[in-house]
């Protein structure tokens, strides 16, 4: 109609100066011009039309017009890819540059209509590892939304157990998820190596991981390694120092704890996309450094293995993360690996708060039931 007409010419003419409301109409309307299922993709990927960057806004647009172009790329060397997910296709050509795209459109109409010889199957075939590689390399963001986190889980970790907790603290939970649902977007990466279990170490990429005979144990068996970081989130991190200079112990409290929350949250989705990479291959739970004797000093090696300032997370002089709501860590893959859950009859910390939580939480239980 006019109105949608009047607010792509208004984009043509100011795309560096659009309003919220031009925004939501034309990312709806070239939306619209996409197939029912990449506009879920699609609006996954990027959130929703109210927060939309203008980069993410210009490639959507540059991504549109070429659309079919992009599938095509795709699908030539299907066989290749079969087990590509074309969302992730989806995600990784939103995370390249707009002159990436428009280096992919070059090239492939470089070639159209001339003859597939060798020259040309070997650029497509170059282009599509090159995408596919990408997509194992990305970073994932999530929304707060996608990590299905209940409140029940965030009042456990508080302390409470099987008792509910009285209304001031529930409205307050309710407000905080509210504000994680606006700002909160989780993070999380990881890379895949070769390795071997000896003794009380991991070897792999010409590097050993002292990580205890607890930890190598549960091992046992592996023939990949999963090194991995996964984070709340630097928008989570800034809302908490705000709390933290605030007069308010209790709200400081609960997000903190919602924190935690999240960042387990996130490591259970990064776990299960390890799975789509590992179809078939059983895997071990998660083991992270500073538990179960592994020395959290070893979390700068861990590093090391991955990019720089992953996922936004740094580390201090005493390798603490930051974010401070962050996780890193390893999972073992193999034929033969044992994939009981990792739980607290491992842990060596005695003192440690969730086993007293889990404690008090099954007395109350089994009270109840009496």
């Amino acid at each position: 109609n006019t109105e949608l007409e009047d607010s792509l010419m208004y984009v043509k003419i100011k795309p560096s100066n659009i309003s919220m409301a031009n925004t939501k109409k034309i990312f709806c309307y070239l939306l619209s011009l996409l197939p029912k299922s990449t506009q879920v993709q699609l609006l996954a990927i990027l959130k929703s039309p109210y927060i939309i960057t203008s980069s993410e806004f210009t490639k959507l647009k540059y991504l549109i017009q070429y659309y079919e172009e992009f599938i095509s790329i795709l699908n030539i060397f299907n066989k290749q890819i079969k087990e590509l997910n074309q969302d992730l296709y989806m995600k990784t050509l939103l995370s390249a540059s707009l002159e990436e795209l428009k280096y992919y459109i070059n090239e492939y109409y470089h070639f159209q209509g001339s003859v597939y010889d060798n020259t040309k199957l070997d650029f497509l075939y170059k282009l599509n590892t090159k995408i596919i590689e990408q997509i194992r390399e990305m970073e994932h963001s999530l929304r707060f939304e996608e990590l299905n986190l209940t409140k029940e889980t965030v009042y456990i970790e508080m302390g409470y157990g099987a008792v509910s907790p009285d209304k001031n603290v529930r409205d307050l939970v309710d407000n905080l998820f509210l504000v994680a649902n606006n700002i909160v977007r989780p993070r999380f990466y990881f890379r895949m190596f070769d390795g071997y279990v000896n003794k009380d170490c991991i070897c792999c990429n010409q590097k050993i991981f002292h990580v205890n005979q607890t930890i190598a144990t549960l091992l046992k068996n592996s023939e990949r390694f999963v090194f991995f970081a996964a984070t709340a989130g630097m928008e989570y991190q800034d809302f908490h120092n705000k709390l933290s200079n605030a007069d308010d112990a209790l709200l400081l409290f609960i997000w903190d704890t919602l924190g935690s929350c999240i960042a387990e949250a996130t490591g259970d989705i990064m776990e299960k996309f390890v799975e789509t990479e590992l179809p078939g291959i059983p895997h071990t739970n998660r083991f992270s450094p500073g538990y179960c004797g592994w020395h959290v000093n070893e979390q700068k090696l861990l590093f090391s293995l991955l990019p720089d300032n992953v996922c936004g997370i740094t580390l201090n002089s005493s390798a603490l993360m930051y974010p401070i709501k962050s996780i890193s860590g390893v999972i073992g893959s193999g034929l033969h690996v044992d994939t009981r859950k990792y739980g607290c009859q491992f842990c060596e910390l005695d003192n440690c708060y969730k086993k007293r939580i889990k404690k008090s939480f099954n007395h109350e239980t089994q009270s109840q039931s009496e």
